[in-house]
């Protein structure tokens, strides 16, 4: 896979493998105090071509750590801060797990419905037609459903005209493909993609395994997903996530939609930390991968979250937050739904797309929660991926030890 395909996935196994939580094989410096973590944090991201950067820990009622570096905007040199907001890309997926959840709450849907019970259009597995494909297979990656060269198509260009002759020919190559997209409305995507009678339709965007059956990846499993809460629920995907998750929490500065929010936090987007910069692209199936936010404002989701995990949730009872950090079957994957759960029990979900990486965990025994996300690191050259990975086990080290 070319490092600068335009989507940066299976983006949790690459993070798995990016920052692994774990400590043991890498020269970590011991911090004794904040002040001396601050500095060696400061100097492992010296050494990096990293453009912005925020990371946060947090307990269930304060931020115990919050450290941003770089710049937002290279070439005005404004700084990243715990302000900034950017897109989060697959962490964005966790979002559906607290909105499909509530929904069950409210009685409109159950996991193990047939997902063709709430379509307007028929999505069935073409080896295997008569087996169901339910909510849950969508929300733990076992539908049978996976992205192919279609999904790519989910990547517009803002300005299909902007001229991208600064970008070297390794990139531009990539990127002209989303110039070609147009913007569509996402429930038109997944019928043209997955419907036997949509205009995309390829037995290629199914694997050859019958439906809850193997583990594999699913961005626009995902996106169908968040379709059928809107349509269980009847309102807007974006709607319905504002009002049971963003205004109870207070996150005034996330949304899905630039437009509603302030553009001048907003952080460009870097192919490397040097100035690089991403073209501007929409994303059509905006609740796999879209959702913009800051440090400050996912700080209180994370404690939400971590409330949830350790049953003292509020936006959900504590069943439905059970039903989320139940691990899925072994045999055919670590999944919740929509997190990912490591051997030791830690939730975690990462994300990856031009000029975005992020990466969260909760971490079970120290009941914490760590995120961290930046705008662009060349990830051409391996020290720099590195250095986001001894930025993260600095932390965890500080605090698990």
């Amino acid at each position: 896979m070319n490092k600068y395909n335009i989507k940066l996935v299976n983006s949790t196994i690459i993070f798995l493998i990016i920052f692994g939580f774990s400590c043991k094989s890498q020269k970590i410096a011991t911090s004794s105090s904040k002040e001396e973590l601050i500095l060696n944090i400061e100097k492992i991201f010296s050494q990096a071509s990293i453009a912005g950067f925020t990371i946060v820990v947090v307990d269930e009622k304060d931020i115990l750590y919050q450290q941003s570096l770089g710049y937002a905007n290279i070439s005005s040199k404004i700084p990243y801060t715990n302000k900034t907001i950017q897109t989060i890309a697959s962490i964005s997926k966790t979002f559906i797990a607290l909105a499909l959840m509530k929904a069950v709450e409210m009685g409109k849907l159950n996991l193990d419905d047939d997902i063709n019970k709430y379509l307007p259009f028929k999505v069935m597995h073409p080896k295997y037609p008569l087996q169901s494909i339910t909510i849950r297979h969508l929300t733990n990656h076992t539908s049978g459903i996976i992205d192919g060269k279609i999904y790519d198509k989910s990547y517009a260009l803002k300005n299909r005209n902007e001229d991208l002759s600064y970008l070297p020919k390794h990139i531009k190559k990539y990127v002209d493909r989303m110039s070609a997209n147009i913007k569509i409305d996402d429930a038109q995507f997944l019928e043209n993609m997955l419907s036997e009678k949509g205009k995309w339709y390829t037995k290629n965007s199914f694997n050859k395994k019958k439906p809850g059956s193997e583990f594999n990846y699913s961005n626009v499993g995902a996106s169908l997903a968040a379709y059928i809460i809107e349509l269980a629920v009847g309102l807007p995907y974006e709607k319905f996530t504002e009002e049971i998750i963003f205004n109870p929490l207070q996150m005034n500065n996330t949304g899905w939609d630039l437009n509603n929010l302030d553009v001048s936090k907003y952080a460009i987007k870097y192919f490397n930390g040097k100035g690089l910069i991403v073209p501007d692209y929409d994303l059509i199936t905006n609740a796999d991968g879209a959702l913009i936010t800051s440090s400050n404002d996912f700080s209180k989701y994370l404690q939400e979250v971590l409330k949830g995990f350790n049953g003292n949730g509020t936006l959900l009872n504590n069943t439905s937050y059970k039903e989320i950090f139940t691990k899925n079957n072994d045999k055919i994957g670590n999944s919740g739904i929509f997190w990912e759960i490591s051997n030791k029990g830690n939730p975690n979900h990462s994300g990856g797309d031009p000029g975005i990486l992020s990466n969260t965990v909760l971490m079970k025994d120290k009941k914490i929660g760590i995120f961290m996300m930046c705008n662009g690191v060349d990830q051409s050259k391996r020290k720099n991926i590195k250095a986001l990975q001894n930025i993260f086990n600095t932390l965890l080290k500080y605090y698990i030890e």
